[in-house]
């Protein structure tokens, strides 16, 4: 493999090929060989994907946003999720869920500054924090082995399931009236 040059995140178009993509974990490959495009034709889902221009435009990883929501009950119940709620209304709350986040197994080593993936997380944290629809964090269902890469990040636990994590985006100060 030449020394990558790998772009910025941008959107899954038809013009990727998915079709080389292996990040060893075979229900990941099947979802983003198989079923993304449909996800993304119904909004259900947005994927972006990370390009390696040095090697054939190959797919280095990807991950998926969605807009989701979480029972304020849900998140009150549980001691992280109570202080991340106080003050906010007691219904249905706006978050997004990172469905997804992959990196190919060629560029798991490759470290220009930071790893892959955690530019993957950080430009995902950085769209949900700047979209133009309202989520006040960014939940994931973490894999057993990925749970301490969130961790790492301050990602905690909002429900009694030890891998469901969230990351609550700081409060927006000084906003015009």
């Amino acid at each position: 493999m030449n020394q990558p040059d790998l772009t910025f995140p941008e959107a899954l178009s038809r013009s990727h090929d998915r079709a080389s993509f292996n990040c060893g974990t075979a229900e990941l490959n099947d979802y983003f060989h198989t079923r993304v495009s449909q996800h993304i034709k119904s909004r259900i889902t947005r994927c972006f994907v990370v390009i390696d221009r040095a090697n054939e435009d190959k797919v280095a990883g990807f991950y998926t946003i969605s807009a989701a929501g979480v029972p304020f009950e849900t998140l009150d119940r549980h001691p992280a999720g109570a202080a991340m709620v106080r003050g906010f209304p007691r219904y249905q709350l706006p978050v997004f869920l990172m469905g997804r986040l992959a990196v190919d197994i060629a560029y798991r080593d490759y470290r220009p500054k930071l790893r892959l993936g955690e530019s993957l997380l950080f430009d995902a944290i950085e769209r949900c924090m700047e979209s133009d629809v309202a989520g006040f964090a960014l939940i994931v269902d973490a894999k057993p082995d990925a749970e301490g890469f969130y961790r790492k990040y301050n990602f905690v636990n909002y429900t009694s399931e030890p891998l469901k994590l969230i990351l609550a985006f700081p409060k927006i100060k000084n906003l015009p009236a």
